[in-house]
């Protein structure tokens, strides 16, 4: 019998293959495997959670700090997106083409944030900064400010570049330092206190009045202020600049350029050491290590050094930043280096190096010189720990380590006669130590140490027992006797400190000016103003009533109002 005669079966056959076609055409459909996606996900999540619980105190996610960013911005976060992107490219299943698209959108996406935003470097605790790129940048600005600086100089009538309230000095007259003047880092005691003028409590009613604020080059220098002159350190473009400016209107008096940057994206390029002055000259310490005196009226370069090359010594990750200690004859720093080079004293007069000492690493503190058990003693903290020089020759008399896993060390120790108080960040904390000299030995003994302050490159202040400082980015205060914490609040950031009678005043990283009260019991803000743009992390300086203060982008003078008598 034909096949036209059995329909029925004819059928049966068809039915037959179309269902086989049907389940070969299923088999061959792509299966999104979602499941492993979803197990990424879950597995970054629970790593961030531990991240969050390894580098927090107890449940307060906030005080995690630098590592906990950099673990989980530079860890988990990029991790969890590489094995994402393994994941959608060769194991989730989908069609080529889908997963072609949907990474040509990624690509694009991202391509089209970096259109519209431009880096800006890094936060404090090493959070990336952007902007929008239609905003002008530091250097553009700056630029159009010297352009005119230039224009106004070479013009006809006066010369505004130079002008200042009063004529300018002969350039051979000493420059004079007065009570309340700021002649080196953090002040005449390096401490960032002053008790020289009486400030108002009531910054609502009456705020800071702005002097002057102008552009100025990138860089982390503090200011020296004598006579109503103002020195710091800032780039412009590839020159390394020493720069003064007249203290009443912000005028540019001279500019000493060397042709030196310092480049580096996470701590920012420029120089951070701090002018000194000294005997009616200016010692200034640039990034890559060169140290130099300038006749101060004039910027006219004495002499130079270069203090890395004389240690055979390597540059620190983020440059020299230690301030020149000047005493008697000698200006003090820290090259760091193998066989006796870790500090070196220069003849201020000449130049030429007297002597250098220790074999520890550098760091970022600078010099300061105190009288500990009867010796005249210089005691830097290095990236070892606190080191105690003699005075007379650069001998090492004792040496107590306190650091962290990358031997970051900026905090200035407080001394206070034989007793020690040196702070670091990177988890590590503050620790108070004895220095004693028991006949031909030097004995160091740990009073107390804690995790309740860690200061990164954010000096503390210390009033009336009590020390105040941020920790991790977070104002605390904590007891100096014992190391216990007070209290811990107020989020300035990575910012610096002062201290003037019973006032503590915060610069913010984001250029906040902050009134605080000196209170043991509880955090107290008495006011608050915008002062500067940009990122702030150079310490601050108060000649008087005036307070100079600096970002990354902008230089600015404040009139604080005083207490009514």
């Amino acid at each position: 019998m034909s096949e036209e005669s059995h329909p029925n079966q004819a059928a049966e056959v068809a039915t037959e293959d179309g269902s086989e076609n049907a389940i070969a055409d299923e088999s061959k459909t792509p299966r999104f495997r979602w499941e492993l996606g979803l197990a990424i996900v879950i597995l970054g999540i629970f790593a961030e959670l531990f991240v969050v619980n390894r580098y927090s105190e107890g449940r307060d996610i906030r005080f995690g700090g630098t590592y906990q960013v950099f673990f989980s911005v530079y860890v988990v976060l990029p991790s969890t997106i590489l094995l994402l992107g393994i994941w959608w490219l060769l194991l989730s299943g989908l069609r080529w083409s889908t997963r072609l698209i949907g990474t040509a959108v990624a690509v694009v996406l991202v391509g089209s944030l970096l259109a519209m935003f431009r880096f800006e470097g890094f936060e404090g605790d090493m959070i990336p900064r952007w902007t929008w790129r239609l905003e002008s940048s530091g250097d553009e600005r700056l630029q159009e400010f010297l352009t005119n600086l230039s224009s106004a100089s070479n013009g006809n009538g006066a010369d505004t570049a130079n002008e200042t309230d009063v004529a300018s000095p002969p350039s051979n007259q000493p420059l004079n330092v007065n009570d309340g003047d700021w002649p080196n880092f953090r002040g005449t005691n390096w401490d960032s206190t002053t008790n020289q003028t009486k400030l108002s409590r009531d910054w609502p009613s009456s705020p800071p009045e702005l002097v002057w604020k102008h552009p100025s080059g990138v860089g982390w220098s503090s200011f020296a202020v004598v006579d109503g002159l103002v020195f710091t350190q800032e780039q412009r473009k590839e020159d390394e600049v020493t720069v003064c400016y007249d203290l009443n209107t912000g005028n540019q008096i001279w500019s000493h350029e060397e042709e030196i940057r310092f480049i580096e994206s996470l701590g920012g390029d420029g120089p951070r050491s701090t002018p000194t002055v000294y005997d009616s000259r200016i010692y200034t310490l640039g990034a890559t290590g060169i140290l130099q005196c300038l006749e101060a009226r004039t910027g006219e370069r004495v002499w130079s050094a270069d203090i890395l090359e004389d240690a055979d010594a390597l540059n620190l990750q983020w440059a020299m930043a230690g301030s020149p200690l000047i005493v008697n004859d000698w200006v003090i720093v820290n090259p760091g280096g193998i066989e006796g080079s870790s500090i070196a004293a220069y003849h201020r007069l000449t130049g030429k190096k007297v002597w250098s000492s220790g074999d520890s690493a550098a760091s970022y503190s600078t010099a300061q010189i105190a009288d500990i058990a009867g010796t005249q003693t210089i005691v830097i903290y290095d990236g070892d720990g606190v080191t105690g020089y003699a005075l007379a020759d650069g001998k090492k008399l004792w040496a107590f380590p306190w650091t962290n896993q990358p031997k970051i060390n900026a905090a200035m120790p407080f001394i206070d006669g034989n007793k020690i108080l040196a702070g670091t960040g990177y988890a590590t904390g503050s620790i108070r130590f004895e220095v004693r000299n028991d006949g031909d030995e030097w004995v160091t003994t740990t009073l107390w140490k804690s995790r309740f302050m860690r200061p990164k490159f954010n000096d503390f202040l210390v009033k009336d027992g009590f020390v105040f400082g941020l920790d991790e980015g977070i104002m605390a205060c904590i007891d100096l006797e014992t190391g216990k914490r007070q209290w811990k609040r107020g989020r300035y950031g990575y910012g610096q400190l002062l201290l003037s009678n019973d006032l503590i005043i915060v610069l913010s990283d984001k250029g906040e000016l902050v009134l605080l009260e000196t209170n043991s019991k509880q955090h107290k803000e008495l006011g608050q103003i915008e002062a500067v743009e940009g990122k702030t992390w150079a310490h601050p300086a108060l000649v008087r009533d005036l307070i100079l203060i600096k970002s990354e982008l902008e230089t600015a003078c404040y009139r604080l109002p005083l207490a009514e008598h």
